[in-house]
């Protein structure tokens, strides 16, 4: 199994249009799921408005020649994508004792040998209705931090309730496991124990990818450099 994330800028008027053009896997070979969210900046700013123009997908496919005959068969749709291979895997609903059923349980659950290099980290998860407010106050202060976090390179939160992401970029897996568990009071350490204290989501999962491909460019609001995967660059890369 392998994913692979993508972003297009396509406008507001054109943006639910688009959403409704999700690849289904009966339809579309070699996928096994996607999702097309609407985006919104991530890092900098707690609670940043959505792009409404921007449209995001994210999907699991069976192989790498799976996603370059679904980009040709759109027209290799405009915008950037990455293609990324699994590292680990840890589902939120299974540490619970709760059944899941998403293509990527129970494969390449175990830590894979880290090639090196950049990271990218995807949380994918269906939230609880009742804990929205909660929820949505902690990744606020999850996400402020970001965009001053060493290594830190460019990130988006994707919504189409209830499914919720964040995708992010950095220059290593190092940098990212810094944030995530590095200081017991910052944002992103709070968030975690707010959710074993009580759930926010019915069942999710969080991904560590190394990315190994990556095509495309974003509107120069959103600066990600082409290439990122060879020369990953200091400093965040949100939306200003």
């Amino acid at each position: 199994m392998i994913a692979s994330i993508h972003a297009s800028d396509v406008g507001t008027r054109s943006a639910l249009a688009e959403l409704r053009k999700t690849p289904h896997p009966a339809s579309t070979p070699g996928l096994r799921y996607a999702v097309k969210l609407l985006t919104a900046p991530l890092g900098g700013r707690p609670l940043a408005p959505p792009s409404l123009g921007r449209v995001g997908l994210i999907a699991f496919w069976d192989d790498h020649d799976a996603i370059s005959r679904y980009l040709d068969s759109t027209g290799n749709e405009p915008g950037w994508h990455v293609r990324l291979e699994p590292i680990q895997i840890h589902d939120y609903a299974s540490t619970r004792g709760e059944p899941t059923t998403h293509p990527w349980t129970g494969v390449d659950e175990k830590t894979r040998d880290d090639p090196g290099g950049p990271a990218v980290v995807l949380t994918l998860a269906r939230t609880r209705v009742s804990q929205g407010a909660r929820f949505l106050l902690a990744s606020a202060f999850a996400a402020k931090p970001l965009s001053t976090a060493p290594g830190f390179i460019w990130g988006t939160a994707l919504a189409r309730p209830p499914v919720v992401a964040t995708c992010s970029l950095w220059t290593s897996a190092a940098a990212l496991e810094a944030y995530a568990y590095g200081s017991a009071v910052g944002g992103h350490r709070r968030a975690m124990d707010a959710d074993r204290k009580k759930a926010f989501h019915h069942e999710g999962t969080f991904i560590r990818f190394h990315p190994y491909y990556s095509a495309g460019h974003l509107t120069a609001r959103n600066p990600l450099a082409a290439d990122w995967l060879t020369a990953a660059p200091q400093g965040a890369g949100t939306e200003r």
